[in-house]
């Protein structure tokens, strides 16, 4: 099987792969020229000589694999709206197996979806964001004119793969300390304060109001 280099792309958590970024191997050797001196010489693999492509493409898992040969290697990562990536230098051997690699999309979030329930309301953002900003301060639900009482909870709050002391989440919870009522209306306010996990804020305030549903199960808080 085809194992080295070898891992996945990832943005801002690991479970949120990228598919389609283009990715391209390369090797490093050492030519001795007419004076006797060593120059790195760094070429693109001709992988169609070991029965392979190069580059090639994550697939939905955002997984790509190779099998090369003995030497010294790097893969560069690629995808339009994102920061091109490169890994580190990889000696062959040994086994490549995890060469896990984030990239970063430089776009301001958006809110992309929100359900409005009895027991609270959830906001789904376009990017994991970064926890410290989701916040009743940042998130706010207004009826009738008047703030509501409430707090904000995480709902897919996950640790970082590069640090285990870093989270993000892409989706919260606005919880009332008292339940809506369905059929009311509500209305959401999430300032632009709010930051994706590269530390970017949303472009403008986010404000639109909504029918109360009914709900179909408790939220588990």
């Amino acid at each position: 099987p085809s194992i080295d280099p070898a891992g996945y792309v990832y943005e801002s958590v690991s479970s949120n792969r990228i598919e389609g970024v283009t990715v391209s191997c390369y090797y490093k050797e050492f030519v001795e020229d007419m004076y006797g001196d060593l120059h790195e010489n760094i070429t693109l693999w001709n992988a169609e000589e070991f029965a392979q492509e190069n580059p090639l493409f994550t697939d939905k898992n955002g997984m790509y694999q190779w099998f090369v040969p003995q030497g010294l290697w790097q893969v560069k990562f690629e995808k339009e709206g994102y920061e091109t990536t490169y890994s580190e230098w990889l000696p062959v051997p040994p086994p490549q197996l995890e060469v896990n690699i984030p990239m970063v999309h430089n776009k301001q979030p958006e809110v992309a979806n929100v359900h409005a329930y009895e027991e609270g309301i959830e906001v789904e953002f376009d990017k994991y964001m970064m926890p410290d900003y989701l916040t009743t301060d940042n998130i706010k639900v207004c009826q009738d004119g008047k703030y509501i009482d409430g707090k904000v909870v995480l709902v897919d709050e996950e640790i970082s793969y590069l640090d285990e002391n870093v989270k993000y989440a892409s989706c919260v919870r606005f919880i009332p300390n008292t339940a809506f009522l369905a059929g009311q209306e509500a209305t959401l306010i999430v300032a632009n304060k709010v930051k994706s996990y590269a530390g970017i804020q949303m472009a403008e305030n986010f404000t639109q109001s909504f029918d109360i549903e009914k709900e179909v199960k408790k939220f588990v808080v």
